[in-house]
């Protein structure tokens, strides 16, 4: 088989124009860009019910001006990264809705070839990697489904790989190639010698990563040890379980114990094989004597491989380390979270698979190098070979991790944050990030760690200005926001599942949390809304006023150029708190309430054919004096079919700064009363609206005629 057929050559080569491009070109992504003219005619064929687990199967090659011969290195690869857009993008393209069962047709047509690189702000944090040369090589184009009905959906298309090489010569210096080829095996012998060479030049290099080695309380042991961990032994040994009391009896022998801990997906009881293997009080006994590896399942397996070949003796696996079926123990253990995986040797996430069956040692790595041709005098008419490998528009990490299970699920979120050093077993790629740098497995540098995450998990003190304060609560709110965008197995675990990350931030800030929020910032935490489709929650989780009481995407309000001191209050904070369902005082709750001073006016609310996100409009007296973001926009679509509603709207605060203005929460009353103060539950929140000829105070007058009035908002 040939590297690359005719057409293939002839739109991969460079001349001297191309060249010119290059050096000249150090700002735009766009470098060169061909017309081409591929036409592919392709059939799915299907193993489940699923499109995106279809195989498409080409059956012409030759339609386009551009004639592909299908044979090739690179046409294999351009199949390939076809296969994995079709795979990762099915629902954006529409395709289920379009296709039938079975054998149906898809016609693909590239008609772009775009020598680029990867946006600037991707290589951000990066040192010594410079935004210039040639990183991807993209194919665009659009494609066109035939269904059952005659149907047609026509859908864009964009394919892109990277570039690679373990080569130098001075083309490779041009076109500035800094990604090297990837191993065919995870855990290949130089990639083990790479992983312990990351490891350590943290432990040597990184005093960020070591400046507190302990989370847990000042009365606890100066080491932190899980309560029970895995003992692996020699590899080909026994494992079983061990409570680790009789080694936090003797300091010096803790101190030397380390131990990885594994971040993986469960999974559903179909895919994890109906029973994961799991503690609970009846396999007790046995947990400590032995645990036969042949019953683990895959993950399980692969940890202890890993864990084998850095040579550590322990390892921490929740459904094992943890009683399943102890409420105290599950909610003591899931309390120390925080712990747990700031004190491990090394987190490994498993970022393959579905589930805990699913190995994460294995590759399915299309990598070519293909020989470029250069027309051109300056570099003697020869052939370049360059690696190409297809990759998705994403940084390096969300490349590898945003089509897998573990990125959507809500405890593998704070795992990821939390852990002082992380392993991920990615798609194609080994990631590694400690608290001071990120790496990725086939670059050489390093990039320095977000300060979004590092700014809420860092617990050194001594920085407590107004516009610390500020920031580190602007940054809890993205992690939120992240969170958010994940998903439960259990929905009652929506505050347990982040309680790890909030009692560092409470360390940090000595501030009280409040099922999610934070009582020192509440003017700001208080104002989230739904970004897509939300669900509210059959069974009580938190109260109305918290982000928690919904499943679904979630943004605030941006109070960045808003400092603490300087946001205009409208009403009073009298009283609030929640109370904790269990022993995680940071955990579940069972009820919460807000206890404010304010004034309300009661509005009238009708639906807008405003694009944006206030979808109400509220009217007081017959003239509109707010929009508001409903919290759940499903019901807010079933009023606008019904009726207009009534609700009360409560004038909160008004952030210093440009284009800011006042906002409030919208209210429904429940009817009951609690302290003999009356009861509300929040719907929404809301904007006030003025325009040139008014300004601030005129815009609130309405609710500045009303007298306070005390309430309670659960």
């Amino acid at each position: 088989m040939s590297a690359t057929c005719q057409a293939s050559a002839n739109f991969l080569a460079f001349n001297d124009e191309d060249i010119k491009a290059i050096r000249n070109n150090t700002t735009t992504k766009k470098v060169l860009e061909r017309d081409i003219d591929i036409r592919l005619d392709c059939e799915v064929l299907l193993e489940t019910t699923q499109f995106r687990n279809g195989t498409l199967q080409v059956k012409n090659w030759r339609t386009g001006a551009t004639v592909l011969c299908g044979e090739c290195d690179f046409c294999t690869l351009l199949l390939d990264g076809l296969q994995r857009e079709f795979s990762s993008t099915t629902c954006e393209w529409g395709v289920e809705r379009i296709l039938g069962k079975e054998g149906e047709k898809i016609w693909f047509q590239l008609n772009k070839v775009e020598f680029g690189r990867l946006p600037s702000s991707f290589l951000n944090g990066w040192e010594n990697l410079e935004s210039r040369g040639v990183s991807v090589l993209i194919f665009r184009g659009w494609g066109t489904c035939l269904g059952e009905s005659s149907n047609m959906a026509r859908f864009d298309v964009e394919v892109t790989f990277e570039f690679f090489t373990d080569r130098v010569d001075p083309f490779i210096e041009l076109l500035n190639i800094y990604r090297r080829s990837l191993e065919s095996t995870p855990l290949s012998e130089s990639n083990v010698a790479k992983i312990k060479n990351w490891i350590n030049d943290c432990d040597e290099n990184h005093q960020n990563c070591w400046s507190d080695d302990s989370t847990s309380n000042e009365d606890s042991m100066p080491y932190f040890l899980p309560t029970r961990l895995l003992s692996i032994g020699k590899e080909g040994g026994n494992v079983r379980l061990v409570p680790t009391s009789f080694l936090k009896a003797d300091p010096k022998t803790a101190e030397k114990i380390s131990y990885v801990a594994l971040s993986y997906c469960w999974g559903s009881a179909e895919t994890a094989g109906g029973s994961l293997l799991m503690t609970t009080h009846q396999t007790m006994k046995s947990r400590l004597q032995r645990i036969e590896i042949n019953t683990m399942p895959q993950a399980f397996k692969d940890a202890i491989t890993v864990a084998h070949k850095l040579r550590i003796q322990y390892l921490w696996i929740d459904s094992l380390c943890i009683i399943q079926d102890d409420p105290p123990d599950w909610q003591k253990e899931s309390s120390n979270m925080a712990e747990i995986f700031s004190n491990a040797y090394l987190t490994i996430a498993a970022a393959q698979g579905s589930s805990c069956n699913d190995t994460f040692l294995s590759r399915e790595l299309l990598q070519v190098e293909i020989p470029f041709q250069i027309r051109s005098d300056e570099f003697e008419e020869k052939d370049c070979v360059l690696g190409l490998r297809f990759r998705r528009p994403n940084t390096d990490k969300m490349s590898e991790i945003n089509q897998s299970r573990w990125v959507t699920r809500g405890w593998t979120f704070q795992e990821d944050c939390l852990a002082r050093r992380v392993l991920i077993f990615g798609e194609k790629k080994l990631l590694f990030s400690c608290r001071t740098v990120e790496r990725v497995e086939d670059i050489d540098a390093q990039k320095t760690r977000p300060h979004w995450v590092d700014n809420v998990l860092d617990t050194s003190t001594g920085r407590n200005t107004a516009s610390t304060k500020r920031s580190e609560y602007d940054h809890w709110r993205d992690l939120c926001r992240h969170y958010t965008r994940r998903f439960l197995t259990c929905p009652e675990d929506k505050l347990p599942a982040i309680s790890g990350m909030a009692s560092l931030m409470a360390k940090r800030r000595e501030a009280e949390y409040l099922a999610g929020l934070w009582k020192s910032d509440l003017e700001h935490d208080l104002f989230w809304y739904p970004t897509r489709s939300v669900e509210s929650v059959r069974i009580y989780r938190a109260p109305s006023w918290s982000w928690a009481s919904l499943d679904g995407a979630l943004a605030w309000f941006d109070s960045r150029t808003c400092s603490q001191n300087s946001c205009q209050m409208h009403c009073t904070i009298l009283d609030v708190g929640t109370i904790p369902l269990g022993l995680d005082p940071l955990g579940a709750v069972s009820d919460g309430f807000l206890k404010v001073s304010g004034r309300l006016l009661k509005i009238d609310v009708a639906w807008t054919d405003d694009p944006n996100k206030y979808r109400w409009r509220l009217d007081f007296a017959g003239k509109e004096v707010a929009r508001a973001i409903p919290d759940d926009p499903t019901r807010s679509d079933q009023s606008k079919i019904i009726r207009r509603q009534s609700f009360w709207a409560l004038l909160f605060a008004t952030c210093q700064g440009d284009k800011q203005r006042p906002r409030g929460i919208l209210l429904k009353e429940t009817g009951r009363q609690r302290e003999n103060w009356d009861e509300f539950q929040r719907v929404g929140i809301f904007k006030v609206l003025y325009g040139p000829a008014s300004n601030e105070r005129t815009a609130i007058d309405a609710w500045l005629r009303m007298e306070e009035r005390t309430i309670i908002i659960v």
